[in-house]
């Protein structure tokens, strides 16, 4: 037989379509959109027509999920498919039904697609096993991916599995330890294996050195639980893979186990111990082999969290930070930023609740107006988010609001809104100012009321599980009334929006926080002021005359290094001891600078800017500053001692009272006494060469009289000699002449290493009263840039609108060696105002008498002045007593040189530590309290400041006298008040009170007399004889006080 064209055809397929592939996120979160794509081929010899793909997605019982209106996602093929011909079907091609995943829960499923023919039923598919498949999808948070792991198994990169090939012998597997930071963490292994004689076991372990625990495989008949190998039944449930994988047509299965069942880390409930959450786990596959065969594939070695939702704070940045209140027209902004962790399986967005705490006893007032009648003082509580909208919680101080209209049983907390209304625990509203409280929060900037949460945010602010996203929160701080200082506590937590009601943290520490208003603590900055004055005395007073008013000006800068803004505040002027003298500066808010008139009464009171720093400036009188003596004309002059302060009176507490005052001192010069003395040489004849002390110079000078100077007493005037030795005497006089051309060449100006310009009078120049002297500063050129008086300019300060300021610094108003003239170009209100720099300027001088330039002439000699007793001193007689009385003390001093003594001072114990002062006399009395012998010292100083001392001794015996205790010398004669113990009060306040209308003071200082600054706090005591204040210092011991309203006297200790 012959056989042509013999041909062998192989086993081909007429009707017959496959699946080739299924493309989509089989382990990703839940809750989230996913595109599914499948690809169908024709497959047999005839073209394969009117081609369906299903699919849908089922739960591990069987129940549908998706799609969730059918039972079946599909689409028909538009075309038939020719042999080899392919034809995707994803959401481009069919649409978005082809989109799946939103708003399943996390959990496993099952994924089933098949493709059919319309002609199935006619003809049959001769392959059916291609055209279906099946996958498993787990949906979650991927806590461990197939790369985090190592070991002796080997890894293909190009197909991304891990295979173990039992030939080889035992061997593992480990995962990187890594956080369980889900509360469901399942363990997935989609692998297929062949094994004889071997088997695959899963093992998991806390931390990375604990013990490891077998993990044991699910059915699906099991709540909670993952199946093994399908289709097979397990009575004991099983720990490792042997055998076959094969099932339903493939080889390559999905196996999951609940981590939470882990007998030895379990709760017992099927989920993981609490205090395993959030720490380090670890994984390992063992591959253990008894001379066994066959291989062991690992295609996806996961770790899942299916624990449904949940949401943590990560982080609050700052942790804390300083602020200050806002003003009304400046906000005073803060920024926290709060790190939120999606620790759930779904993608979701949090929400942040946050909540500001004030400081304890945070007491406010309620702003009472026509809105809200007799609205009463309350607490501040906290500042939190009702809605979107910005509230401040209040308290009542007592139990309950007492107004029925407000009050309400339960809560008593009432709220205010941004505008100022009140909602009462009643329900019912009223009107306050504005807290100016403000809280904005992007996670709550769109409310729906409807639902009672934020608006659903768009795609963009969900984010996926254990992704970390970030919020910044912006507070604006309340007013000074509402922002009292101190730590405010602020508490962030987050809420889940896709389950707002019911997932929530409360407490979060990792959310606390705190922002911090200082106390303010005001000091003194720059400050600048007359310091000295040239004037004459009227009755008793100082008139200033120098600078061409009676005004003496003050310049001062606030610092505050606590809080920026703290309200109404005072800058003013104290005494020598510290006591307000009436002249105060009220300033009501510190951030604006403005000036409260109704209580400022100092005068000429603004604000200024100088030198790129703001001052507040006023004036003042002599007779506002107390420069005043009874005694006369004569003793008005000289230097008093004052303080510049600044201080809160108590509105709010400050950090540091005492470091708010600066002692100043004002030097006020006779400027009527000078005579000019006319041009002429002169000579001295010596006609008493040897001297007693306080005796006057007697020295004969032809043609006037003489500037006696010495070199150990300084300038002697009427005061004669004060101190015993040999005197160096120079007689120094003024002269003029009239030279040819005008006034002698002025010293060319030029600036100092500091930039400064002076001119200084040097050495050889003689005192000349000022008040016949005219400065002139003239140009380059010659011409005269500014002129004046020197007694116009005498004292001054910069940023008083003066280019040129006189410094006499001896205080003798006269120009004389060691005095100056300060150039300050560029002077605001000056006629230096515009000009930079006055290099290669000239300063010149002129008499005003003869129009003669002044020069300068002087001849000396030397005298003897002899000691003698300056005082007559006695401290009284040495005395006896026991232990608890009272001694008198009766202290007196007279000086041998007429001069006065301006201070008794008394050292009872004799330790060096002088307890008592007087500018009157030495009388007083103090009580000796334990036995000893104490030689009590009187010191007396004059007004020329020389002192000296006086010891009697007192010895005490340990008998003690009666509670009340004795007076020596007149038993019984006084009781002390013992209620004056109980009226002791810290004065952290009081140093600009307006001081009542009264008797001119003394003069404060004088010139040389000592200087009376104290060294102790002072303390606000109350009389219980006449409920009299009056403050004593802060001594810690016993003292003798006495009332100067009704003259009660006693000791106290302070």
């Amino acid at each position: 037989m012959l056989l042509d064209d013999l041909m062998v055809v192989g086993n081909e397929y007429v009707n017959n379509i496959a699946i080739t592939d299924v493309t989509t996120d089989r382990f990703t979160a839940a809750n989230t959109e996913h595109d599914l794509s499948i690809t169908v081929k024709g497959i047999g010899t005839e073209p394969q027509q009117d081609v369906t793909v299903y699919a849908r997605i089922t739960d591990m019982d069987g129940a549908r999920v998706w799609p969730s209106s059918s039972d079946w996602t599909f689409y028909t093929l538009p075309m038939g498919l020719n042999k080899g011909d392919t034809f995707t079907i994803d959401p481009q091609t069919a649409g978005a039904s082809w989109n799946w995943g939103w708003g399943l829960d996390p959990g496993v499923y099952s994924l089933y697609v098949k493709a059919e023919r319309s002609n199935e039923l006619m003809l049959p598919d001769e392959n059916p096993t291609d055209n279906a498949v099946r996958l498993t999808l787990v949906l979650g948070a991927t806590l461990l991916s197939g790369d985090d792991w190592s070991g002796d198994w080997d890894w293909s990169d190009n197909e991304g599995v891990w295979s173990w090939d039992s030939n080889s012998g035992s061997d593992d597997l480990r995962s990187e330890s890594f956080d369980i930071w889900n509360s469901k963490p399942f363990l997935v292994v989609e692998s297929s294996f062949e094994l004889t004689n071997a088997y695959v076991q899963a093992q998991v372990r806390v931390s990375s050195s604990g013990a490891w625990h077998d993990v044991e495989w699910r059915n699906p008949s099991q709540t909670y639980t993952l199946y093994a190998i399908p289709g097979a039944e397990y009575t004991n449930l099983p720990d490792s893979w042997t055998g076959s994988s094969y099932f339903d047509n493939r080889s390559r299965q999905t196996f999951y186990a609940d981590l939470g069942a882990v007998e030895q880390i379990s709760d017992g409930n099927g989920k993981l111990q609490e205090q395993y959450i959030g720490g380090p786990i670890q994984v390992r596959l063992r591959g253990v082999s008894s001379d066994g065969s066959g291989s062991f594939t690992g295609y996806n070695l996961l770790v899942m969290g299916l624990g449904s939702s949940g949401m943590d704070v990560k982080s609050i940045s700052p942790t804390t930070q300083n602020a200050e209140p806002s003003s009304q027209l400046i906000p005073a902004e803060r920024t926290y930023t709060v790190k939120l962790r999606n620790l759930g399986a779904i993608s979701d967005s949090g929400v942040v609740d946050f909540t500001i705490t004030a400081p304890e006893n945070s007491f406010v007032t309620l702003e009472s107006g026509s809105y809200c009648q007799g609205c009463p003082d309350a607490i501040l509580s906290h500042i939190m988010q009702q809605g979107r909208e910005t509230v401040v919680a209040i308290k009542p101080t007592g139990g309950n609001w007492q107004d029925p209209s407000r009050y309400a049983e339960g809560d008593q907390t009432a709220y205010i809104g941004k505008d100022g209304e009140i909602t009462w625990p009643s329900g019912n509203t009223e009107f306050t100012a504005s807290t100016g409280w403000s809280i904005s929060n992007p996670t709550k900037s769109s409310w729906n009321s409807v639902a009672g949460k934020p608006t659903e945010p768009s795609a963009g602010g969900f984010i996926d599980p254990g992704d970390i996203f970030t919020v910044n929160i912006q507070i604006t701080m309340g007013y000074v009334a509402w922002a009292p200082p101190g730590t405010y506590t602020i508490q962030s937590d987050v809420r889940s929006w896709t389950y707002y009601e019911t997932l929530f943290t409360e407490g979060d520490s990792d959310g606390q926080a705190t922002i911090i208003i200082p106390r303010p603590d005001l000091t003194i900055g720059s400050f600048g002021y007359i310091s000295h004055a040239i004037g004459q005395s009227e009755d008793g007073y100082f008139e200033k005359t120098s600078g061409g008013d009676e005004y003496f000006s003050f310049q001062v800068e606030v610092l505050n290094s606590g809080t920026e803004t703290v309200g109404t505040f005072k800058v003013g002027l104290l005494d020598f001891s510290q006591n307000p003298l009436g002249v105060q500066v009220s300033i009501s808010d510190n951030t604006n600078w403005a000036i409260d008139t109704e209580e400022t009464n100092a005068m000429g009171a603004e604000m200024r800017v100088y030198d790129g720093k703001r001052f507040v400036y006023f004036k003042a009188t002599a007779a506002d500053l107390g420069m005043y003596d009874p005694q006369g004309a004569g003793s008005v002059f000289g230097t008093y001692t004052f303080y510049l302060a600044v201080d809160t009176e108590n509105v709010i507490a400050e950090v540091n009272e005492n470091n708010n005052r600066e002692p100043i001192e004002i030097t006020v010069v006779n400027g009527s006494t000078y005579t000019f003395l006319h041009e002429g040489n002169f000579i001295i004849n010596v006609t008493q060469s040897v001297y007693m002390q306080g005796s006057q110079v007697n020295i004969e000078v032809n043609e006037g009289g003489c500037n006696w100077y010495s070199d150990i007493d300084g300038r002697l005037g009427s005061r004669g000699f004060l101190s015993a030795g040999i005197h160096n005497l120079t007689c120094q006089r003024s002269i003029n002449i009239n030279p040819e051309n005008g006034c002698y060449s002025g010293l060319e100006l030029s600036a100092d290493s500091y930039g400064k310009f002076t001119f200084d009078i040097g050495s050889p120049q003689v005192p000349v009263p000022i008040g016949f002297v005219d400065w002139f500063l003239l140009d380059p050129n010659g011409n005269t840039k500014s002129n004046g008086r020197v007694t116009d300019i005498y004292g001054y300060y910069p940023g008083t609108e003066k280019g040129v300021i006189f410094i006499d610094s001896d205080f003798d108003g006269m120009l004389s060696p060691g005095d100056r003239f300060d150039i300050l170009p560029g002077e605001s209100g000056s006629d230096l105002e515009n000009t930079n720099s006055v290099d290669q300027y000239q300063f010149r001088l002129k008499s005003e008498q003869t129009g003669s330039c002044v020069i300068i002439s002087s001849q000396t000699t030397t005298v003897e002045v002899q000691p003698i007793d300056l005082f007559v001193i006695s401290a009284g007689a040495d005395i006896s007593v026991k232990a608890g009385d009272i001694v008198q003390f009766t202290g007196s001093a007279e000086s041998a040189l007429e001069f006065d003594v301006v201070l008794y001072e008394w050292d009872f114990e004799g330790d060096g530590l002088f307890d008592w002062e007087s500018v009157s006399n030495g009388i007083t009395e103090h009580r000796y309290h334990n036995a000893g012998t104490y030689h009590a010292t009187l010191r007396v100083t004059d007004e020329q400041g020389v002192s000296t001392t006086d010891v009697r001794v007192v010895t005490v015996t340990s008998e003690t006298s009666s509670p009340i205790g004795d007076i020596a010398g007149v038993r019984g004669e006084y009781v002390i008040a013992a209620a004056l113990l109980i009226a002791i009060g810290i004065a952290t306040a009081g140093y600009l009170m307006k001081r009542e209308p009264s008797a001119p003071p003394a003069a404060l200082k004088k010139e040389h007399a000592p200087q009376f600054t104290p060294q102790t706090s002072l303390v606000t005591i109350e009389c219980p004889g006449c409920n009299a204040q009056m403050k004593v210092p802060k001594l810690s011991k016993m003292q003798t006080v006495t009332c100067d309203n009704c003259g009660l006297s006693g000791e106290i200790e302070v």
